[in-house]
């Protein structure tokens, strides 16, 4: 009898060296591939929060300089064996079923840019640990991440990044040295400014008169500071005591100023280009602005206990409707 060979069926797949998988491997391999990347990017994430935690951590003092201890929890057996029953409750996910409907066939950058975004709120965590604010530095100087400077005058600190100095050069400055004591301090409050400060000097008298060329603000750099030093030591007193001119070019300048420092040694002389008193127009120019204004009373300015205590009312009462402070400098306050 001739033996018979067996034929295979018409409708199985013909499997050779060359020949590709079934469908059903394809989607597995794929499934495992997106489940390895989505598990990749998972830990990434968690690794990231972890490390950003204990940076927090480090800085709000660190375990060690608070002589605590950082516990980590730990899971008891009886609460992973409910994690572990509520895991086996859940329906299970037909991974091809998952892959139809997300189509990541139909875009392969997916994964690239789900990394990408990984990247991008990595970074943006970063930055946001690593924001802190600056210690306080003085007296009313608020040190925060806004506040980028602070300067001192007679001992009135203020805050900001522009200063304005408006100082008297009146004929009566050239007495008992009071010119070369404004001169001396104002030199070292400028020596002392934060290079990205600015700061303008107007000196006043009949008329206002910036100390470097232009009454604009000046970067505090050392060469701009050296030509603040020679110039003030060139001043000449003269004239009379009218301020407000000067304070017309600092409320005219583009920025305004984030303090101004204002200094007289004597009773103010009318000035009939203003309607009002020195303190009624200065109460007008910084009503939208409220700059604070702290004002120094130098010296006792007159032999009349009468123009004394005004010009000392006059002074304080323009640094308390501005929000700045006051200050005597010799002569008896009251």
């Amino acid at each position: 009898m001739q033996e018979q060979t067996q034929q295979p069926p018409t409708d199985a797949p013909l499997r050779g060296p060359g020949s590709a998988p079934p469908r059903g491997m394809r989607w597995q391999r794929k499934a495992l591939l997106i489940g390895a990347g989505i598990s990749l990017a998972v830990h990434l994430l968690s690794m990231l929060v972890a490390a950003l935690w204990m940076v927090r951590l480090g800085d709000a003092g660190g375990a060690e300089e608070q002589g605590g201890q950082v516990e980590f929890a730990i899971m008891s057996e009886a609460e992973f064996a409910a994690i572990e029953a509520l895991a086996a409750d859940r329906p299970e996910i037909s991974v091809d079923a998952e892959l139809e409907r997300v189509q990541l066939d139909a875009d392969p950058s997916s994964a690239a840019e789900a990394l990408d975004s990984l990247s991008e709120l990595s970074g943006d965590l970063a930055i946001e640990a690593g924001a802190g604010d600056l210690s306080d530095t003085g007296e009313g100087f608020d040190g925060g991440a806004g506040a980028i400077g602070g300067a001192s005058f007679f001992g009135l600190e203020a805050t900001g990044r522009r200063f304005a100095y408006i100082v008297d050069k009146s004929r009566s400055m050239q007495f008992e040295g009071k010119i070369e004591r404004v001169t001396a301090e104002l030199i070292r409050s400028l020596r002392a400014l934060p290079p990205n400060a600015q700061f303008v000097v107007l000196y006043y008298s009949n008329d206002a008169v910036a100390l470097l060329r232009g009454a604009t603000w000046t970067d505090a750099t050392e060469r701009q500071k050296r030509r603040a030093r020679e110039a003030a030591l060139a001043i000449v007193p003269d004239g009379a005591t009218r301020p407000l001119p000067a304070f017309d070019r600092v409320f005219d300048l583009a920025a305004l100023p984030d303090a101004i420092y204002f200094m007289t040694d004597g009773v103010f002389t009318d000035d009939s280009r203003y309607r009002g008193d020195v303190v009624e127009v200065l109460a007008r120019m910084n009503r939208g602005a409220r700059i604070p204004i702290h004002t120094i009373m130098f010296g006792d300015v007159s032999d009349s206990r009468e123009a004394r205590d005004r010009v000392e009312s006059d002074m304080r009462q323009i640094a308390r409707q501005s929000g700045g402070r006051f200050t005597k400098i010799g002569g008896r306050s009251r």
